[in-house]
């Protein structure tokens, strides 16, 4: 079963993000990413809502 909290360790793991890109999904205001939280995480519901929509300045590396 999948975990349903991901930190940004988590995500590079399962979507084969490179990590840099994971911090900069995790700043974004629009991912309710809680960041007051060592590691940070966000749901996995959340997550993957917002890869849903397009997100141009993810792929201005």
């Amino acid at each position: 079963m999948a975990k349903e909290i991901m930190t940004v360790q988590d995500v590079v793991e399962e979507f084969g993000i490179p990590e840099p890109a994971v911090y900069k999904i995790f700043k974004d205001k629009d991912l309710a990413v809680q960041q007051y939280t060592k590691p940070m995480f966000v749901l996995r519901s959340k997550l993957l809502e917002y890869f849903e929509t397009r997100h141009d300045y993810l792929n201005n590396n």
